[in-house]
This record gives C-alpha cells, structure tokens and sequence, in this order.
C-alpha cells in the first residue's frame, strides 16, 4: 500500500503521524512516496485527494493555537485523521485553566464527560471508519489484536498503616481491627508491607506486575503525602530483589514535589535497587497523585529518557482520558514527529472506585470486568491496585475484589504484560 502525503503543508506531518497510528494498530506496514503518480492513497489540499481535511485546524496546531474543538464537533464534514490526532494527543489539555486544587486537569471538563464516552474506545472507531471508507485499506478493518492488562501497584506507603488503618477502626469502634494492628506491629510485619504477599498472590496465576516506587518524603503545599519508607535501606533493596526473582518490575512513582526532579529521583531508584546494571535501569514512571500536566510532564520526561509512562487516567473516572485503548508515542511538536516515550494510559483505579465514586463494593467487580469485557479486541488496558487495598482494614473487600479479577483474567486467558514489554511493542514505532 502506497501513500502520498503533500509535503510542507501544516497538516502534512500530523497526518504522517497518524498513519504511523494507525500502522501500529493494525500491526502493518505503508510505503510513502514522494510523488502522488502511482500512489493508491492521496492526501492533499488539492481537488485529486479523496481525504477530507480542515486545514484550519492543522494551520492552528502548527501555530501551537491549541485553542481548537475537536474535530467530531464540527458541524462541517469531520476530518476522522485530525479527530485522532486530536483525541490521542490530549490535546484539550493543552494549555487548560480547568484544573483541579492539586492542578490536575478535571475529568468534568473533558470532552469525554460531555459526550458520555469516557469508557469507549472511540480512536479505535475513527480508524475503522477512515480504513472502511478507503478502498484499498478496507481489509484492515478486520485487522484486531486481543487485549492484554497492564497490572500495577503505586507503593506509596510501607509502614504507616497503624496510623491510618488505627484511625479508621478508632473511629469505627473495631476494637477487633486496632488488636490486629496491633499484634503485627509487635511481630515487625506492618500491615502494608505485604509486597512479597502480592507477588506470591501473582505466582500462583503466573501472573507478571510492575511496582511504583517513591524515593521521596514529606508533604507538598497542597498536603500530598510521599513515602514513608526508604529505598535505600537493605529491607526494601531485599523486596526489589524479590520483585525482580518473580520476574515482575519496578518503576519511579515521580514525587509531587515541586523541588525535586526525575534526574536526580532516578538516580536514586537505580541505585537502591542493588542488583546488576540490567536490572537497574528504570524504564517507566507514573505520577504520584496523578499529578502532571500536558504537554508539560511527557517534554520532561523525554528529556529524562523514560521510556514509559503509565499516568494518563482522571483520578475521578475509570474508562479511556484520551478516548484509545493502546499505548502510544506522542506528537511533539518542536520537532514534528512522534516522542521515543511511550504513554499506556491508566483506565482503571482502585482510589477511583473507592475514594471518588464511592462505587459499592458489590458493584466493583461487576463494573471492572463489564469494562473489560467490552473492550477484549484492540487495548492495553492498564489496572492499578495499591498495596494497601491488599490489607485486611478499610478495603478489606478490596482483596477479595482483586482475586475475582484474577480468576477471571485466569478463565478468560487474557494476557498481562510489563512496562518493558509494552515498550518492546509498542514504542518508538513512529
């Protein structure tokens, strides 16, 4: 398959971009040409291409003008590639005022809360509608990959569960839970260091994960809490050790405080993980509290050479924050080609169902497997679960929620992956 894209034009690398998309969606392969003579695909301003393009949009983006609508909206013909292009790349974040306290970008202000669509694949829609509608690239349609869940755990505290959970069942008057606490603090086991107990949990699924790890304390000004452990110390190098025996891996869960940097917090990863040089490069990272902006974080994060990030969810709604089920290599717009980082979105949040939708707890399974039954073709979907879900005190039901979830990934055959394997397959495509 041949395709002509009109050069030095504003849409012409976004549109480049985009094919290499949807290249890596379908899992082929196009030849571009220089000229459009015997070209089976022309994309041009002129009356010969059979693609319909807003050549306002490409010329406001291009300008870095990211004040644009999507493209769905227009209540002209919708341009399907500047729609992608759109939705993929985040771009109603750019330059947004409608951030939350901790400077988050709100889901209440996205285009997925006003139309309703937040748990669908809508990237995947517009790929399939363009390729139906072209001729020639029709027989990808029926092109698709089975979905594969990314397993993730955010380790943002070891040792302060007698404080928190003992609050709780103060509270509660659960003098049974405070006895608890109490009795695995006297034995040296706090309630949520209970990493090798998840890694012996996946085990028995032959099941792989990839841990988050803080290397930073204290609060930021908006009250944030960061770890209160050490990486340093020789009992969490041992459970790096553990983690990587398993096979599983460890990542930096970037610090929300606004003086330290992914230098210097990488650094101090690597070096507390103690083990060979291959194991100790860290590859990914996800923002702790969520908290990042775009374009902002991935220019950072490229510059610091992560390879991965595994950030992009809202911290109020579960589903899709930019509308695509698969890993993708953002459009950067200085050089005008895709980033060598690779971002896996985030869809489904434990703190989400738990703190910001207050789902109950009969309805957290049902809800977890009816979005990934509805999404077993074309996604990478990616679950988070805190360690501290997995302790026997305020989400007590949260364990046996987790287990259901795995006996069905384990009856559905459905695969899981690392962040090293997504980007194996999925990064620097572009």
């Amino acid at each position: 398959m041949t395709i002509y894209i009109q050069g030095n034009q504003p849409f012409s690398t976004p549109i480049k971009w985009v094919f290499a998309l949807i290249e890596v969606n379908k899992q082929t392969v196009f030849t571009y040409v220089n000229t459009f003579d015997n070209a089976d695909l022309i994309i041009s301003n002129s009356i010969n291409s059979p693609i319909y393009l807003d050549i306002s949009f490409y010329e406001k983006i291009n300008n870095n003008d990211f004040n644009v609508q999507n493209p769905l909206n227009s209540p002209n013909k919708p341009d399907l590639l500047a729609a992608i292009f759109y939705l993929v790349n985040c771009l109603q974040e750019y330059n947004t005022t409608a951030l939350d306290v901790h400077q988050r970008f709100q889901f209440s202000a996205s285009w997925q809360a006003q139309t309703g669509t937040i748990t669908e694949n809508i990237v995947q829609k517009l790929i399939n509608l363009f390729l139906v509608n072209q001729p020639k690239l029709s027989y990808l349609v029926a092109k698709s990959r089975e979905t594969c869940l990314f397993l993730t755990h955010d380790i943002d505290g070891l040792y302060n569960a007698w404080r928190t959970e003992g609050l709780w069942a103060a509270k509660n008057f659960r003098l049974d839970k405070i006895l608890h606490l109490l009795y695995l603090e006297a034995i040296r086991r706090p309630a949520w260091f209970n990493i090798d107990d998840i890694l012996k949990l996946h085990s028995a699924y032959d099941i792989r994960s990839t841990f988050f790890f803080l290397t930073e304390k204290g609060k930021n000004r908006e009250g944030v809490a960061h770890a209160d452990y050490d990486v340093q110390s020789p009992k969490i190098q041992q459970l790096f050790k553990n983690i990587h025996a398993q096979k599983s891996e460890i990542g930096l869960h970037k610090s929300a405080l606004s003086h330290s940097n992914f230098k210097s917090e990488l650094n101090k990863l690597s070096l507390s993980t103690g083990l060979s040089t291959s194991f100790s490069t860290i590859i990914s990272n996800r923002f702790h509290f969520l908290k990042f902006q775009l374009p902002e974080a991935w220019q950072t994060m490229e510059a610091a050479r992560i390879d991965l990030d595994a950030s992009l969810g809202f911290a109020e709604q579960y589903g899709f924050r930019n509308s695509y089920g698969l890993p993708f290599c953002p459009y950067n717009f200085d050089t005008q080609k895709a980033m060598n980082l690779t971002v896996t979105p985030l869809n489904v949040m434990d703190g989400t169902i738990s703190h910001y939708m207050k789902m109950p707890h009969s309805e957290v399974t049902k809800t977890i497997i009816h979005f990934l039954e509805n999404n077993r073709k074309d996604a990478v979907l990616s679950l988070l679960w805190h360690n501290r879900e997995f302790a026997p005190f305020r989400y007590a039901a949260y364990l046996g929620i987790y287990k259901e979830i795995l006996a069905y990934l384990h009856e559905t055959k459905i695969r899981t992956v690392t962040s090293s394997e997504i980007v194996g397959e999925f990064g620097a495509k572009y």
